[in-house]
């Protein structure tokens, strides 16, 4: 049986082609995938998250570690566990605004709710088996563009919450900190995909460090977009929630 080398080189990405263009630690890359690490973990020991937030901010927190030695050991072994660890990050995100569906799908009163909701859940299991089967297979392009239909698909039901604030409820600074996430996730795409399409044809971009910014615009606006389902389920408990601001003036949401 074929087995692959847990330490065989993956490949590098633009930032280690400042020290060599041999095989190299990503030193900036490995560190700031930590910030990841420290999003996941801020947020994971916040008061008023539900099971699958948990499972959110968990994975967040294990994806930085192990990006992190991703980039410092450019190996296929932490390249996959990376990915897989981006796989549970999409998942959790994934069921977290589909358990708020049903809710847009009554208030528009279609016929077969059940039946749509079973296809959809049908439809969402199917692409996350292809996105494992594809990571395991090592398919790296393949996955970046299933991996961003995912994040695009976040765009999809930012509108549909956005459209139906008023019946659901949803206090505008939410709406706010959901669409602030939804730019920062945008914004980080375009350094991931600035940074390592464009590497080897201009000299200077190597030095804009774009796949560092990638982990801090992503992580966060992940969490500023987690904050509309999270709302919605303390909404649900018949609490009132408010908006708080922790240590590093980052909202978190708190129930009364």
């Amino acid at each position: 049986m074929f087995e692959i080398d847990f330490n065989s080189f993956d490949h590098n990405f633009c930032e280690s082609t400042i020290y060599s263009f041999d095989p190299h630690p990503e030193y900036l890359n490995a560190i700031s995938s930590l910030f990841i690490t420290f999003i996941g973990l801020n947020a994971f020991f916040k008061p008023g998250t539900d099971f699958l937030l948990q499972i959110l901010y968990s994975s967040l927190v294990i994806n930085g570690i192990t990006s992190s030695f991703y980039h410092y050991y450019n190996n296929i072994g932490w390249g996959l566990l990376d990915r897989m660890s981006m796989i549970l990050i999409a998942t959790s995100s994934t069921y977290i605004f589909m358990y708020h569906l049903d809710k847009i799908i009554r208030i528009n009163r279609l016929e077969n709710t059940n039946f749509l909701m079973k296809l959809l859940h049908i439809l969402v299991t199917t692409y996350f088996t292809i996105l494992f089967t594809v990571a395991g297979l090592h398919l790296e392009t393949l996955f970046n563009v299933l991996f961003g239909l995912f994040l695009a698909s976040l765009v999809a039901y930012m509108y549909l919450f956005d459209k139906y604030q008023n019946t659901l409820k949803i206090p505008k600074q939410i709406i706010n900190f959901g669409w602030d996430g939804i730019k920062y996730i945008a914004l980080s795409g375009v350094f991931w995909i600035v940074t390592e399409n464009l590497c080897s044809h201009i000299f200077f971009i190597k030095y804009l460090f774009g796949h560092v910014l990638w982990h801090i615009f992503v992580s966060y606006g992940g969490y500023m977009f987690s904050l509309v389902p999270n709302y919605l389920t303390l909404k649900d408990e018949n609490n009132i929630v408010h908006v708080n601001y922790d240590f590093f003036d980052i909202p978190y949401l708190i129930k009364y």
